[in-house]
């Protein structure tokens, strides 16, 4: 497996701690949805670049197997 972004996960790694870092239960709402939203954001951006690197290989006219 690739980690094709990893400053995302360390953004999560270090969102995931910081409701034990405040010792507070509150922050795991706030943080859930960060991290949810973080994932969203991951997955657009790999579909635009999918996208794209489609589009130039098929202006190049070469052929992805």
């Amino acid at each position: 497996m690739i980690l094709r972004y990893p400053e995302y996960s360390g953004i999560t790694i270090s969102l995931a701690a910081l409701p034990l870092i405040t010792g507070s239960i509150w922050n795991i709402i706030p943080t859930t949805i960060s991290i949810k939203l973080l994932f969203i954001r991951t997955y657009f951006e790999d579909e635009a670049l999918k996208k794209n690197i489609l589009d130039t290989v098929k202006l190049k006219g070469q052929n992805i197997v």
